[in-house]
């Protein structure tokens, strides 16, 4: 029988206040009392703008094996350190005509890469502070009455903007060795995109904050109770959450057979095809339908925002082998 483990609760989820963290949820489209502070203040935890960037020969601190989010748009390549994102969670970047945000939950391990054009504006995001299904919920900071943003759920939970959703930008997160071997002209944003004018001290970013999280099975905060119903040893399991076309579902090690291969899945009348590394537990999409869009996370987490998701099961036509 699988077992499932209990939650422990930073804040008293009965608690109802409706400006945490200064912000305004009285027409929050959630509920305000999932709605958590995480710890940190508005801003306690400093996205970045405008990083410094360097090229791969000049990135002599970056180790063959460190986790990045990669992303080639336009022409260009960028390739954005988990060990930076740890600490700041997002950056707001510029990629030629593309101003994109890059955003990294600890939480949840979940990457996700959005456009930060919203009509006739950009948008610059923060991090709030709050947490919505143990995940990130940030906000614009170019604004007075601002919207509080989910990450995973890619829309605006309340505020004025509340509904909006976000556009989002294809992106791997894969080993620097193996981004550089596809992008060898690369860029890859520095630490010192942080440095002390910036945030106020100096950090070692080769230090993982979230390290003893990450080694224990359980949460620290509540979630939709419809991913609880999971083993305690899928809660962190790594998924590619997966949409198309309105639907959603996700990709497992499982369907690989746990074994290092490529498949091809469909989803709503779309295809992807997704290749597993074992060694590293790596997702990496290698080809997909327009419709398709697709985020790295803890199934958990998935599976919070997806309650009626299933896992796909590899496509038995035109499935690669290798």
């Amino acid at each position: 029988m699988s077992t499932t483990l209990p939650v422990t609760l930073v804040q008293d989820p009965g608690e109802r206040d409706v400006r945490p963290n200064g912000f305004d949820l009285s027409e929050s489209l959630v509920p305000v009392e999932q709605v958590l502070r995480g710890g940190p203040p508005k801003d306690g935890i400093a996205a970045l703008t405008d990083p410094v960037v360097l090229t791969v020969e000049q990135a002599d601190a970056m180790r063959d094996v460190d986790r990045v989010i990669g992303v080639a748009i336009g022409g260009m390549a960028r390739a954005y350190p988990i060990a930076i994102l740890n600490y700041h969670e997002i950056i707001n970047d510029q990629l030629g005509d593309h101003a994109i945000a890059v955003t990294f939950c600890p939480l949840c391990d979940s990457a996700v890469v959005v456009d930060r054009h919203i009509g006739s504006r950009s948008i610059e995001f923060g991090v709030s502070g709050l947490l919505f299904n143990s995940n990130v919920l940030m906000y614009d900071r170019r604004v007075s009455n601002p919207s509080l943003w989910s990450q995973l759920d890619l829309r605006a939970i309340s505020g004025p903007m509340a509904g909006t959703r976000l556009v989002p930008v294809r992106h791997d997160l894969v080993r620097w060795k193996q981004w550089i071997g596809r992008h060898p002209q690369s860029t890859v944003v520095s630490i010192r995109s942080a440095d002390p004018d910036r945030i106020g001290r100096r950090r070692d970013y080769t230090v993982n904050p979230y390290e003893a999280y990450l080694r224990r099975p359980g949460l620290m905060f509540s979630v939709n109770p419809a991913a609880m119903v999971l083993p305690a040893s899928d809660l962190k399991s790594l998924v590619l959450g997966v949409t198309a076309n309105g639907k959603a579902g996700f990709v497992t090690a499982d369907a690989f057979g746990n074994r290092a291969s490529s498949r091809r899945f469909q989803l709503a009348g779309a295809s992807l095809i997704v290749n597993f590394d074992p060694v590293v537990r790596q997702f990496r999409v290698t080809q997909a339908d327009p419709a398709v869009s697709w985020t790295h996370s803890f199934r958990f987490a998935w599976q919070a925002f997806h309650p009626t998701s299933e896992a796909l099961r590899p496509s038995r036509e035109g499935s690669p082998n290798r």
